[in-house]
């Protein structure tokens, strides 16, 4: 390969990285907030992260625009994930939306 190519090459390589880096470089801290975000209103609901809470994390739910939600699974209801997001232009946490993963059994996490 002669030297102009391997230039360009290394060129690509370089704004491919600066592009993608910066785009998981914006994203996480939107998503990290979130995640804390809902581990405090769990917390203010009298759940005890810790022993509670089988698992957090955040996932897009948005298909035109980026919309994060809260994936939380609770150590009594391993099959069932509930979601939480903010109310629209608003810091407000709410639950949204759940899955229940092949059980019968009545949601005890569920809100109004």
């Amino acid at each position: 390969m002669t030297i102009k190519k391997k230039y360009i090459v290394l060129m690509f390589v370089i704004v491919f990285v600066l592009f993608n880096g910066g785009r998981l470089f914006m994203a996480n801290p939107e998503k990290n907030e979130l995640k804390k975000a809902t581990t405090s209103y769990l917390s203010e609901k009298g759940y005890d992260t810790e022993k509670d809470i089988a698992d957090i994390y955040v996932v897009n739910m948005g298909q035109d625009e980026v919309i994060y939600s809260s994936v939380v699974t609770f150590t009594d209801e391993p099959k069932v994930e509930y979601f939480y997001s903010y109310h629209k232009n608003t810091k407000e946490l709410k639950q949204i939306s759940y899955v229940n993963k092949g059980t019968k059994q009545a949601l005890k996490h569920q809100e109004s």
